[in-house]
């Protein structure tokens, strides 16, 4: 049998529940608010790669199976062709402290937006290997179609280089590998949780153009390049951008290529290594195991740069390509 002191207590505990449904409720309300706002007001990508803005370019376009591909070409017609090939997020100017140099020694140079990047194309597409060596193997055709060439790949570009040189060996007369990714590469926190499907959409569609800001983890001294972030984030207006690296996330061998190096040093073409002692995206101790899954390599370590050593050293890094381009075979 209930005393009345307990029957009050029990009315009082039922009062105060009452009183607080609607806070909570409330409360509920706001949490979903600030998560769904966001993502619906938020428009980081107001352009589109259409003609006007093909038009407004100073480089060449080719049309591939896939969509336009911007491209650069400077030296000489009838010189040895290298090909440069970028990495995950910056497109082709992140060659700016390498393209004309390399192009002045002599070398026929040519450098390209991947597909997703800079004023190349966002087809909806699943952005793996397959996908960028197929581009690749069809911009040569157009712009390089005699004998082989010279490629050179940062970072993600390295996987691409790789991919097509075991594909196309006989199209490739030389390589070079500049702090390629997969194998230790160091994903952030971000980056890792975008590739679980329907989160990886809202953190690119809410916080990408914080994520994507590259000088932070690309470069060892960021401050001495204070319009990197700026030149880069005028890159990622067009529609699509956010949605291409996503996908190269989710589809590029990141970690566990090792087969595909170990396969690269099958046909015995002459490598060159370039790794930042600093890197912090794919960290300079992988430099040893890239080594030794590809065979006999050259091997330069830059000091005072992270992993767009290129770009932070290009005394070194350029040396370095014209001694090893003009070696004999």
């Amino acid at each position: 049998m209930q005393t009345p002191g307990e029957s009050g207590n029990g009315r009082s505990a039922e009062l105060l529940r009452r009183k607080r449904r609607p806070v909570l409720l409330l409360v509920l309300v706001l949490l979903a608010a600030g998560l769904v706002l966001p993502y619906l007001l938020i428009n980081d990508e107001p352009a589109w790669l259409d003609d006007a803005a093909r038009a407004a370019a100073t480089g060449t376009f080719a049309r591939l199976s896939a969509g336009h591909t911007y491209y650069e070409v400077a030296g000489a017609d009838g010189a040895q062709t290298v090909v440069l090939v970028h990495g995950t997020t910056i497109p082709s100017f992140d060659w700016d402290r390498n393209f004309q140099v390399l192009a002045q020694t002599g070398l026929r140079v040519v450098r390209y937006d991947l597909y997703g990047r800079g004023l190349s194309d966002r087809p909806a597409a699943r952005y793996d290997p397959d996908f960028f060596v197929k581009q690749l193997d069809e911009l040569l055709a157009a712009v390089a179609p005699g004998g082989p060439v010279d490629l050179v790949g940062f970072s993600l570009g390295g996987i691409v280089v790789s991919e097509f040189t075991r594909r196309h060996p006989s199209r490739v007369r030389r390589v070079v590998l500049i702090s390629p990714a997969g194998v230790g590469t160091d994903l952030p926190l971000a980056a890792r949780l975008a590739m679980a499907p329907g989160v990886g959409e809202y953190i690119m569609r809410v916080a990408g153009t914080r994520q994507l800001m590259p000088s932070r983890r690309n470069l060892r001294h960021p401050d001495r390049y204070p319009d990197f972030d700026a030149t880069y984030l005028k890159t990622i207006r067009s529609q699509g951008s956010r949605r291409a690296v996503l996908e190269s996330l989710r589809n590029m061998p990141f970690n566990g290529y090792e087969p595909g190096y170990r396969a690269l040093g099958t046909p015995g073409k002459p490598i060159l290594l370039a790794w930042g002692r600093h890197d912090g995206v794919v960290p300079f101790s992988s430099s040893e195991r890239v080594r030794e899954l590809v065979g006999p390599a050259r091997v330069v370590a830059i000091d005072d740069a992270g992993h767009l050593s290129n770009y932070e050293r290009p005394d070194i890094v350029n040396a370095a390509l014209v001694d090893f381009l003009a070696s004999g075979d």
